[in-house]
């Protein structure tokens, strides 16, 4: 890749700036002494902000030149993405029961489970207001299914922990569910609001949803096989909360029934102790190196999907995000 890190943000940094601006003044504007806690916590935890990346790009690849007016729906647009994704990240904290994120406390750590749940609701709340503001009964209604089959792949995921017969397939449903469909509205959200030819929806489509397992799955290969500072959260919570991750299926399938009786056993108990004895176990089955195989063809995917768009930096940014969720992946 020739475009790097820094002008990869260099392309958006107005536009970053401009959501953190929004994020930041349509929560202060609603500031009471009930939620300012709250309010200060988030705001002082921010993430990178990839979602709003992802609108800003994909919306500039396949339409560079935006009216003034245009870039302010589009703002608005980033913003309530980026609000959506923080609150699933505050419920699924209470989920499953996290104390860490991004190196701070979580919600639920520092104020308890009901003013987690509480703040989620009210985030999505906020969303709902911006996309409202936004005025596209299109893009209304694409957020809407998209926070509905969010919520469909939480209950899913809980409903398979502890289960033996959790598979491959299910698995991937979990992810797209969770992950894969907000990176794609992130990037068609440019497409809903603006005149884009269907060659070029479908380009961005595949890209996001490939993206968005890639990274799904490269956080499931961290949660094994990283460590704390590459997640940004204790690594291990996934087996210790009983979740049958890709890593966890991969080594199942290579243990024969006696090595089966005694991982589910270990899983049982859910000890930290345990899990770096499985984790081990993985490395030796070769399981790491399957997982970033798997990770790695769809970083391909993803770029591959872009072939059809026409070339510049933007695009080049989308692939260079690709492959800088790749890279997480170390062998």
């Amino acid at each position: 890749m020739n475009i790097k890190k820094f002008q990869l943000f260099s392309l958006i940094k107005d536009d970053i700036e401009i959501v953190k601006k929004k994020i930041s003044d349509v929560l202060y504007r609603q500031k009471k002494a009930e939620t300012a806690a709250v309010i200060e916590h988030l705001l002082a935890s921010q993430g990178k902000l990839l979602r709003p990346a992802l609108v800003f790009l994909a919306a500039y690849t396949v339409k560079p030149n935006l009216t003034a007016d245009e870039k302010h729906r589009l703002a608005l647009c980033a913003t309530a993405i980026e609000l959506i994704h923080m609150a699933s990240l505050v419920h699924d904290d209470v989920i499953d029961d996290a104390d860490v994120r991004r190196d701070s406390k979580s919600v639920k750590a520092k104020f308890g489970n009901p003013v987690a749940v509480t703040s989620g609701v009210y985030l999505y709340s906020v969303a709902l207001q911006l996309i409202a503001e936004v005025g596209s009964i299109k893009i209304l209604d694409e957020l809407s299914s998209t926070v509905q089959k969010m919520c469909e792949g939480e209950l899913l995921q809980y409903s398979l922990r502890d289960k033996t017969s959790y598979d491959i397939d299910l698995y991937y449903s979990v992810l797209e569910s969770k992950t894969a469909v907000l990176f794609k509205m992130a990037c068609m959200v440019g497409c809903y609001l603006f005149d884009v030819e269907q060659k070029d929806q479908q380009a961005l489509s595949d890209y996001a949803m490939h993206l968005g397992y890639s990274f799904q799955l490269s956080d499931d290969y961290l949660d094994m096989f990283g460590d704390d500072a590459d997640l940004n959260k204790k690594t291990g919570q996934d087996f210790v909360q009983g979740q049958f991750t890709l890593p966890v299926l991969l080594m199942l399938k290579k243990l024969d029934d006696k090595e089966k009786t005694v991982f589910f056993d270990l899983l049982d108990d859910q000890s930290l102790i345990h899990f770096e004895q499985l984790k081990k176990k993985a490395v030796s089955l070769g399981v790491q190196t399957d997982l970033a195989t798997i990770v790695h063809k769809r970083v391909l995917q993803s770029k591959t999907a872009l072939e059809s768009n026409y070339d510049s930096n933007y695009k080049e940014a989308l692939c260079y995000l690709a492959d800088f969720v790749g890279d997480r992946v170390k062998i």
